[in-house]
């Protein structure tokens, strides 16, 4: 008896503790009603239609989320809110049926998403039970062509200060290249929901610094206290009004990584760049912007023509948030979308959707009576790469000038001239849209260069008298040459010298710093939660206005001191950092171990060329010219430069301009390292490197 009395005495402390964190964080209130965004709820269903949508397989229990390949291989989890009949957790669907997957069952113990990136690897975001009896986890498997050739290649555990007790690891993405990881921490037992951002590079090397938490507390990751209901049903458990950051998804150009609470009415975003290179909280947080208006959301995607996808659970329906941030109901039935959660794009063009039925569960319905739970697939107007992997480009149209250059080198550059007023094609070589720097052996704008680079033609000039060594012509073009690399090495000191000069320099603060900063502003938001709750309670007659106002003060200060020693800390860091300046590609670093990985970068493999060729041309010319005034003559001068800059000479111009710089960054893009972000078109010599 005495063992009882004590089990029940636990059990009510238990209970009451509960409450009592339930009542502090509002979920026992009642919410407010959803706007109405135009979206059908009653009426309007639509079927299953042959080639627009299909159910792809029937379950008796509901999936959570799912994965589908760029072969059309889909593998998914049931919700771990389900018991599954036979426990098992993985599947994988072969024809109409499915296989359970116990191999990614024994890797893992609670996942909520899945996704399969560019590289054709499986990621599985673990959130352990919210971290309470065991670490969240990411686990990586590759994927072959079939389940028994799938192989286990890693598990990181996160650290506690990331993901730890109480902690939601949500929903996550990939970016395209899969060097970041963006997650969503919905934190629902904690309630102190965020974003975290990954380095793959450092989470597969197991760094404890591979991820930072963001916007920790911040409006556009807490919740509204809505009162939700499904298709009309009455309002669920206050708890579902009370769920922080859900949906995420980052768009198919990197640009954007959109976000927002499943109990919100408001979709966010934020600049993924500001994420990826390890930005400040104030930073993040100032960068955020109130996308559009959502419906209560769960799964969350986006296509290639910018549109962002809803699985707008309340509607049993699927919604796109269009450019313009209007909404288009896509496909909406009470029937076959119970719950709609995960969406996965897979090949030619089909949006995968599964569902959950996780309304069902939180009326304490038996879910045998709502079966059977679709996996569905719908062709979409506008589609993206399979796997929530790289969106697949097409080349820009050409301007008409670029197309006129394309044609001389496709057709020769006298294709317009009539059979008789033909010239020998060995001279070819005089046309003004072939590159006089390139027929000199060497251009350092190379690929970015407008002119035309032809083998061929070269050939031909080579062996034409005028292409004589030591010709006068090909002299002119060697100095021709000798001004570009010029150019080019000038822009790089002066890269060099703007960068050291005007460019902000982050650099990353110990750990240690980083955890004080971070739990000064967790202290810090705490205490205004704390606060606000006692200014409600005094607006409703509690008394308690004079002891809100100074625990709002409190915040406040806990705030000042977190941003104050991030100030300090940032100083001493950056007082102590020496720029290292490549005397060669003009690159600046203040990490040493970046500093001499660039070695092997393209950017510095190019400028070593242009530099040797510079080297060479400048002493053979300067020979030249010692024994030309040796003989008593005047040095010759280089062509005159305003005729390769003229209307007539064409293109040369644009492999200086604004123009070019575009071009340039998309031949040669970013390097990784951090070394030249946002660098001008004149780095694309990189291309000289092959």
């Amino acid at each position: 008896m005495a063992c009882c009395a004590v089990f029940v005495c636990f059990l009510a402390m238990l209970v009451g503790c509960l409450l009592t964190l339930l009542q502090r964080r509002g979920m026992l209130v009642t919410g407010q009603a959803v706007p109405d965004l135009g979206i059908p709820t009653m009426s309007m269903s639509h079927d299953f239609r042959t080639g627009l949508v299909e159910s792809v397989i029937s379950l008796e229990t509901p999936p959570g989320n799912l994965a589908v390949s760029s072969s059309g291989r889909i593998i998914f989890n049931f919700h771990p809110i389900h018991k599954q009949p036979s426990g098992y957790k993985f599947a994988e669907v072969m024809g109409d049926s499915w296989i359970p997957r116990l191999d990614l069952d024994k890797a893992t113990r609670e996942v909520l998403s899945l996704r399969i990136g560019s590289s054709g690897r499986l990621f599985l975001l673990d959130h352990a039970g919210h971290g309470v009896m065991h670490t969240p986890k990411l686990v990586i498997f590759e994927l072959g062509s079939s389940a028994k050739e799938d192989r286990f290649q890693m598990a990181y555990s996160f650290p506690n200060e990331i993901a730890g007790f109480g902690s939601m690891l949500n929903d996550f993405n990939l970016s395209p290249d899969e060097s970041m990881l963006y997650i969503a921490d919905t934190s629902a037992l904690a309630g102190t929901p965020a974003l975290i951002a990954c380095s793959m590079a450092l989470l597969e090397k197991q760094s404890k610094d591979a991820c930072r938490r963001y916007l920790d507390g911040h409006l556009s990751v807490m919740p509204e206290t809505l009162s939700i209901n499904v298709n009309g049903d009455s309002a669920l458990l206050s708890v579902l009004s009370r769920i922080g950051v859900d949906s995420i998804a980052l768009d198919r150009k990197s640009r954007w990584l959109y976000f927002g609470p499943l109990s919100s009415t408001a979709l966010f975003r934020v600049p993924a760049a500001l994420l990826a290179t390890n930005a400040s909280e104030s930073e993040v947080a100032g960068a955020v912007e109130r996308y559009a208006a959502k419906p209560i959301s769960d799964g969350l995607s986006t296509d290639d023509a910018g549109n962002v996808l809803v699985t707008a659970f309340e509607h049993s329906a699927l919604v796109a948030i269009k450019p313009d941030r209007s909404l288009k109901v896509i496909y909406r039935s009470k029937e076959h979308l119970q719950w709609p959660d995960g969406l996965s794009f897979g090949p030619d063009g089909w949006l995968y959707v599964t569902c959950s039925a996780l309304h069902h569960v939180m009326r304490g319905r038996s879910i045998a009576d709502y079966a059977p739970f679709h996996i569905l697939r719908l062709r979409m107007e506008t589609a993206a790469a399979p796997g929530r992997s790289v969106t697949l480009k097409r080349a820009p149209a050409a301007s008409p000038l670029e197309a006129w250059i394309r044609l001389d080198a496709l057709m020769g550059p006298q294709r317009d001239v009539g059979k008789k007023a033909k010239k020998d094609p060995s001279e070819d070589w005089k046309s003004e849209s072939v590159c006089k720097s390139f027929l000199a052996g060497f251009c350092p704008y190379d690929k970015v260069c407008a002119k035309i680079h032809s083998e061929a033609i070269r050939e031909r000039f080579d062996q034409h008298p005028e292409g004589a060594k030591d010709s006068e012509t090909r002299v002119s073009f060697e100095k021709l040459a000798l001004q570009d690399c010029e150019d080019v090495l000038r822009l790089a000191e002066e890269y060099s010298v703007e960068r050291i000069r005007n460019e902000p320099r982050k650099v990353k603060l110990p750990s240690e710093v980083v955890h004080r900063i971070e739990l000064l502003k967790k202290q810090s938001n705490e205490i205004h939660r704390r606060a606000d709750m006692l200014d409600k309670e005094a607006t409703a007659g509690g008394g308690y206005k004079n002891l809100s106002m100074t625990w709002f003060r409190a915040a406040k200060d806990k705030l000042d001191e977190a941003e104050e020693l991030e100030r300090v800390e940032n100083k001493k860091q950056l007082d102590a950092i020496r720029p290292t300046v490549c005397e060669v590609c003009g690159a600046v670093y203040i990490d040493e171990i970046k500093y001499k990985a660039h070695f092997e970068f393209d950017v510095h493999e190019g400028y070593k060329q242009v530099r040797e060729r510079h080297a060479d041309l400048e002493a053979k010319h300067a020979k030249m010219e010692q024994a030309i005034k040796a003989k008593g003559k005047e040095p010759s001068k280089a062509p005159d430069r305003r005729r390769r800059g003229s209307e007539e000479a064409r293109p040369r111009q644009r492999s200086r301009g604004e123009d070019t710089r575009g071009r340039a960054a998309m031949v040669s893009g970013r390097e990784r390292s951090g070394g030249h972000p946002g660098y001008s078109g004149y780095r694309a010599v990189a291309a000289a490197s092959g």
